[in-house]
């Protein structure tokens, strides 16, 4: 048996009674509770998806993957209910299509048609792997023995969690230190709350509604706390989110910390929109030798692919 992966759901589509040929009417995009990177759509076609049915079709996508349960009914208002076994989903915007209704009983009707369809999900799979933050309830003494102070403001953490992925942390921790023994971390240059969010994502919080400029803050902490893991992956996200607009901040962190693989990135960029960067405000606004290193970086790339051009 699947178990439940999100609430019902239910969308109204409703349909005048001239059944004109092309016509869909549409649903629009709905979050899948429960399952937020599923989304569901439903199609209503009242003369088929080929436009010569005299069934009037509809067609429930599923878009986000995954092998699920789909259990739908669809209700016509003032006529009889359809209830349709569950059909399985084995791919990505896979789509199920329902015969509902003869149109010719839709064209008898008084003024339009309204169809109800509610949704549910169900799972063929395990629930995905937890999180290290579902796992850890703060309130309860055991879960911390530390706390990072930031003026006024604390964060409480686990000394064991800490010193498992930053061995600056395992060093502070050891026998005899002042943090070991006083079980505190004082943090003088970094924010409370880019502190809070570094850890969050190190504890599988989402960093989604982060800006640019939390997400280089919270590679400043890792940095300075030398916690490999995050780096690679908001570093890769830098280097594939790297334009015009977001040039200036990305490429000052680049060669402030010294990170070679992102000078590269940017020397592409620049070589690429040379003309649009050069007189940006936020670009000549950098310091000189971050634009000194952009611009080396930048003659770098076009030296090596002019390379490869036949005759230059």
């Amino acid at each position: 048996m699947g178990s439940a992966l999100s609430a019902p759901d239910s969308c109204i589509v409703t349909h005048t009674v001239t059944l004109q040929r092309n016509t869909v009417y549409k649903s629009g995009f709905r979050k899948v509770s429960g399952a937020p990177e599923l989304t569901w759509i439903l199609d209503v076609y009242p003369l088929g998806v080929d436009n010569k049915s005299d069934k009037v079709e509809a067609l429930l996508w599923i878009i986000g993957g995954g092998t699920t349960t789909v259990l739908a009914t669809f209700e016509f208002v003032n006529k009889r209910t359809h209830n349709f076994n569950p059909q399985i989903y084995n791919e990505e915007n896979s789509k199920r299509s329902f015969l509902l209704e003869d149109n010719k009983t839709l064209r008898s009707s008084d003024s339009i048609s309204t169809i109800i369809c509610t949704f549910e999900l169900r799972s063929e799979v395990l629930p995905p792997p937890l999180k290290v933050h579902e796992l850890i309830d703060i309130s309860k003494e055991h879960s911390w023995n530390v706390k990072l102070v930031m003026g006024e403001n604390y964060i409480k953490a686990h000394r064991g969690f800490l010193s498992m992925i930053s061995p600056v942390f395992h060093a502070m921790f050891v026998p005899g230190t002042k943090e070991s023994k006083t079980g505190i971390v004082e943090i003088k240059d970094l924010s409370y709350v880019t502190v809070k969010n570094a850890l969050r994502y190190c504890y599988g919080g989402d960093p989604k509604d982060r800006t640019l400029a939390q997400l280089i803050d919270m590679l400043r902490f890792y940095d300075k706390y030398d916690i490999q893991a995050p780096i690679k992956k908001l570093e890769l996200w830098l280097a594939n989110s790297l334009s015009v607009k977001n040039f200036a901040p990305i490429a000052s962190y680049s060669w402030q910390f010294d990170r070679v693989h992102l000078q590269r990135k940017c020397g592409q960029v620049f070589h690429l929109n040379k003309t649009e960067l050069a007189c940006h405000p936020t670009f000549v606004a950098l310091g000189a030798t971050t634009i000194a290193g952009v611009l080396k970086a930048g003659h770098a790339y076009a030296t090596s692919h002019e390379s490869l051009i036949p005759g230059l």
